[in-house]
């Protein structure tokens, strides 16, 4: 900034001097000129004989009159490098305000971006989101926050939870959900809900009476479909075939009074819901050739941000088309209705989101029906085949409003959408074949197909019901402030960034290349042949390229900013399908928790992003791999290869063991703990699993705890109290810090 002030004076130094010479330069021509006309008029000559005022008399009036001009416009030009320099004047002041607003600016922005302090919702125990406009949907948060809901809005909350427990599967395998984001998965089933029953998602007509405890009394309409658009005449063994996992829901949810049929208790019907949403999902959206379908669609709108969210959102909304016969063959039509109303949420594709539409109603009338509306003008869907462009339909009077950034359509959404994108052969396609549907009704009468006209906005009408609903209620639960009590021994953050098939850590003073060197001279071609497998990938991070399920929840690693180190393919990560290990010890995608979790531990505190390949490299060098991490190793070694400092404990629930790990991450360190669901605690994992203790965080007097666990992003999203987490933590454990 020195320098620069320097050079601006000494600029203006020769700019002032030579503007001086060229000033005086123009004064003297000015003042020969002047002298002229008064020769040449005698006007300085007063005692001037009649010779004289005869030879004025003779002079050419031209002549004088251009010598005026010519001294005025000397004059003029007098002044010119006096402006000149006013307005070099001007810049200057002007760039120095412009530098310091940069400087501030930037500043403010760091300083943004490296508050480490949580979004907290009151939990008042157990363990709540972090991210804003989520919701955990856990029973404490619910006890803690239920003061703030309606009586209708604590039993939404309750079919949440009803939801979250089906996702996670009772024990099996995670139903209707990708990559981890249980998030966005109980928002789209609620949804689904607040479509298909014929009272939405009011219960009891917003009485204070729990559907934990009562059947909803849904109506069963004259096809026999009901509750969640469910079959009534089925039951829970219908979709749930596992003994286990059949009594386990059944243990969870023990109604006061018996329903009329399964549908009407709302979390069996939550349940048998979740389970039909995974049938067609898994059997047509999670196909490989749908993802590339949706991908390839989404290039043609020009979205790049946020794709993998973009892509599980699209595909839940089809799936929601299936409810009226979807045929694969349809999806494009479909897909392309639906980025269209992504698109229109922004011109900015970073900033694009379908959580900017919002359905609004002064009667909390949630109905599709109602919705149908806002989107086509009419609930008669047959009637599209008499119009011949979107942009003739008339908005009707409804009882609900469709609003985007804040304001109210003036047009149905098709109407709107066409506006903007009839150039798109892709939109043209999906208004044709949206006419096409309509037209099936003459052609075709009774046999439902022209019903398929509403599989264009049936998912996206959910979604939308969905995010209002639930934001609103996020909206309720305070955010008392917080403080985190271990950010203050905590390294700075490193400068993470990628470095393919070059590792980053320094071992014994050595980089990982030197530090193998030798060993890897005297391998068997078995193992060097693993070492060659999986070196290209040291240095990679699927979050750093801006891929994977951690980037569509948004994730942000609060404590460190580690990159997230994503344990299943839904991550995205070039090497979760290797072999951690040589000899067929399992891939790191399912057995390698505890190689994240150290992989998490030395980059958080050496600043440099040793990834999961390469730190299961050093491992196995150094004699910790395959046959199981020996953890009661783990602390020697990482004092010895790090110079980090590294405590042990063989039984974290034993008395005070905790509290010694704790009191290592309050020392800006981590703890790496073994969890398990032999306890009867599954909501880390349905076996066991190694994760990390990275944070503790003071609320209300009350400390929460931070994770970082590699195979659920939305976990690692979230805080728990000591009580959650001792009902999962398990046998041994270590720590590391600076």
């Amino acid at each position: 900034m020195f320098s620069f002030l320097v050079s601006i004076l000494t600029l203006y130094e020769q700019v002032r001097s030579k503007v001086a010479k060229k000033s005086a330069g123009i004064k003297a021509k000015r003042n020969q000129l002047l002298q002229q006309i008064r020769n040449e008029t005698g006007i300085e000559d007063s005692s001037a004989d009649k010779e004289s005022d005869h030879k004025r008399s003779r002079m050419s009036n031209v002549r004088i009159l251009t010598l005026y001009a010519l001294t005025a416009l000397v004059s003029f030009f007098e002044w010119v490098p006096v402006i000149l320099v006013v307005i070099l004047i001007v810049l200057i002041v002007i760039c120095l305000i412009a530098v310091v607003l940069a400087v501030l600016t930037f500043v403010a922005t760091f300083s943004a971006v490296s508050d480490s302090s949580r979004d907290f919702s009151d939990s008042g125990g157990g363990y709540v989101s972090s991210s804003p406009g989520q919701l955990a949907w856990t029973d404490e948060e619910l006890t803690a926050a239920g003061a703030a809901f309606t009586p209708n809005e604590r039993n939404i909350y309750r079919m949440g939870i009803a939801l979250r427990k089906a996702i996670e599967g009772y024990g099996g395998s995670v139903n209707f959900s990708e990559g981890g984001d249980i998030d966005t998965s109980v928002r789209m089933a609620l949804g689904i809900g607040s479509t298909e029953n014929s009272g939405g998602l009011t219960f009891f007509g917003g009485a204070d009476k729990s559907i934990v405890d009562y059947p909803t009394g849904q109506t069963v309409n004259s096809s026999g479909y009901g509750f969640w658009g469910l079959n009534a005449s089925r039951g829970l063994d219908f979709y749930w075939k596992d003994a286990t996992q059949l009594a386990a829901i059944k243990s969870a949810y023990q109604p006061v009074t018996a329903p009329r049929v399964t549908i009407d208790y709302a979390p069996y019907a939550a349940a048998m819901s979740v389970k039909h949403l995974q049938a067609d999902f898994s059997s047509y959206l999670q196909r490989d050739t749908t993802i590339a379908l949706v991908n390839q669609h989404m290039d043609t709108w020009g979205i790049q941000a946020n794709r993998e969210k973009v892509s599980l959102q699209v595909r839940m909304m089809l799936t929601q088309a299936h409810y009226h016969g979807a045929e694969v063959k349809e999806y494009p039509y479909y897909i392309d209705f639906l980025l269209a109303a992504y698109v229109a949420t922004s011109d900015n594709d970073a900033e694009r989101s379908y959580s900017k539409w919002v359905m609004t109603s002064a009667t909390n009338d949630t109905s599709e029906s109602s919705m149908r509306k806002n989107i086509m003008g009419s609930t008669k869907f047959a009637d599209l085949d008499t119009l011949s462009t979107p942009d003739q339909m008339q908005k009707a009077s409804s009882s609900s409003q469709l609003l985007l950034n804040g304001q109210e359509l003036d047009k149905p959404l098709w109407a709107f959408l066409w506006s903007k994108y009839s150039d798109k052969p892709g939109f043209q396609a999906s208004w044709q074949q949206a006419r096409t549907f309509a037209a099936m009704y003459a052609a075709t009468p009774g046999t439902g197909k022209q019903a398929r006209v509403l599989n264009f906005h049936y998912g996206f009408n959910s979604l939308v019901q969905a995010n209002s609903i639930v934001d609103r209620m996020a909206a309720k639960i305070s955010k008392p402030s917080t403080s985190s009590i271990s950010v203050a021994n905590r390294p700075a953050p490193g400068k993470f960034q990628e470095t393919p098939g070059k590792g980053q850590a320094v071992i014994n003073g050595m980089s990982t290349e030197d530090y193998i060197k030798g060993w890897y001279a005297g391998l068997g071609s078995a193992t060097k042949a693993w070492v060659d497998m999986v070196r290209p990938t040291w240095g990679t991070s699927s979050y750093l390229k801006g891929k994977g399920a951690a980037i569509s929840a948004g994730y942000k690693d609060l404590e460190f900013g580690v990159p997230f180190y994503g344990q299943s393919s839904g991550y995205q990560e070039e090497y979760n399908s290797m072999q951690y290990a040589p000899n067929g010890s399992g891939s790191f995608g399912k057995l390698a928790c505890m190689v994240f979790s150290t992989a998490y531990g030395v980059s958080a505190l050496t600043g440099n992003m040793v990834n999961t390949p390469e730190m299961s490299t050093l491992l196995y060098k150094d004699g910790l791999l395959p046959n199981g991490m020996a953890v009661g190793s783990m602390p020697a070694w990482i004092t010895k290869s790090f110079g980090l400092k590294s405590e042990y404990v063989e039984n974290i629930t034993a008395s005070g063991s905790f509290e010694k790990m704790i009191a290592e991450v309050k020392q800006g360190g981590i703890a790496v703990v073994r969890v398990t669901a032999s306890r009867g605690d599954t909501k880390f994992t349905k076996n066991a699993h190694f994760m990390v203790i990275n944070g503790v965080t003071e609320k209300n007097g009350k400390e929460y705890y931070n994770i970082y666990t590699s195979s659920m992003v939305d976990k690692s999203m979230q805080v728990y109290t000591k009580e959650q987490l001792m009902t999962t933590l398990w046998r041994n454990a270590f720590s590391m810090r600076k």
